[in-house]
């Protein structure tokens, strides 16, 4: 009688730690994707208040042709420019700096995207620099889809390459560039910029 107490005792106790584990890990699992939208949500409202405090147009990269975005854009009088996207590398041009950024748009998930892809240089301050240097992470060309902040700039000039051009050497990097259509390829100052908590 004692040994048949025993094994009911000990598959209770089984049953009993096997549904408690079993509860436990849906709930951390909830919690990680909650952190996780709470992050990308919190990204998103500081992208969309930075890019009303400078009033800068988001939807330019929508135009269909590289000369609609000069003639909008280029003048003493145009709006700042904001672009989510991702800083790539941080490069020095004879006594200045730029942050490399790159966007580019998914064949499968943007079909309506005029350009599948897009490249800036933006100058930078020393202060900036300093910030960029500590504070982001800097994505691989490998993986343009990701985003690692909110940038908002002033268009200094703007030119357009053909995608042979700029990666002869290595074509399977730019598999999802659309290679009927140029690279815009556009210069400018970072004005502010807002990078994403994953990013840094």
């Amino acid at each position: 009688m004692r040994t048949i107490i025993f094994w009911i005792s000990v598959i209770g106790l089984v049953v009993f730690l096997n549904y408690y584990t079993m509860d436990e890990k849906p709930s951390k699992q909830s919690e990680n994707q909650q952190s996780g939208q709470t992050l990308s949500n919190i990204d998103s409202l500081n992208s969309s208040k930075i890019i009303a405090k400078y009033n800068a147009d988001i939807n330019w990269d929508t135009l269909s042709f590289t000369y609609q975005i000069q003639e909008k854009y280029l003048n003493k009088y145009s709006t700042l420019m904001a672009i989510k996207a991702n800083g790539v590398d941080i490069i020095k041009l004879d006594s200045s700096y730029y942050l490399k950024i790159s966007k580019q748009n998914s064949l499968l998930n943007d079909k309506e995207a005029p350009f599948k892809q897009i490249i800036l240089f933006l100058k930078i301050s020393k202060n900036q620099l300093y910030d960029l240097s500590d504070n982001i992470n800097l994505l691989n060309e490998i993986e343009l889809i990701e985003e690692n902040g909110c940038f908002i700039f002033k268009l200094d000039s703007i030119s357009s390459y053909d995608i042979k051009l700029l990666d002869e050497e290595n074509i399977n990097a730019t598999f999802l560039v659309d290679g009927k259509k140029g690279v815009p390829i556009l210069k400018g100052s970072l004005i502010d910029y807002h990078l994403y908590e994953k990013s840094k």
